[in-house]
């Protein structure tokens, strides 16, 4: 994931939109519209679709554009096995660096989880865990799993 924090807001922006049904598989994304939105360059924005292309969620078409990929069902079960495996190694390489403040909202953050109305509000919530988890685990290696 992008250490630019609007980089990673636009990519977090494009994939609720996905979540959500706002952009369906197929359609173009418009770089524009996206930098006008955050009143960034398109650069940014070209950043964002290059990691979300990486992560499955996109695809470039030469001279074309930008759509979004068909759901892959084979790697959407990689990525669950995977992170099965690997979310609770990671909890223990952070539990000792968390403070009690990231406990509280580590908490808050699971309950919300269980009640979360949308894909899309799971996934924001799901990803500040992992935000916790990567600013208290001291290894740069278990950072780009989570």
């Amino acid at each position: 994931m992008s250490n630019n924090p609007i980089t990673r807001e636009i990519s977090e922006f494009i994939k609720e939109q996905i979540m959500t049904g706002n952009y369906r598989e197929g359609d173009k994304i418009s770089e524009r519209t996206i930098s006008e939105r955050f009143e960034v360059s398109r650069t940014l924005v070209r950043e964002a679709l290059v990691e979300l292309k990486q992560n499955g969620w996109v695809r470039a078409e030469h001279k074309s554009g930008t759509y979004v990929a068909p759901l892959d069902l084979k790697r959407a079960e990689d990525n669950y096995k995977a992170r099965m495996a690997l979310e609770p190694v990671t909890l223990t390489m952070a539990f000792p660096n968390l403070t009690e403040q990231d406990i509280i909202r580590m908490k808050e953050n699971c309950e919300k989880m269980s009640t979360a109305a949308t894909p899309a509000e799971y996934s924001r919530v799901e990803n500040d865990q992992h935000r916790i988890l990567c600013s208290r685990i001291n290894n740069r290696y278990a950072e780009m799993f989570i």
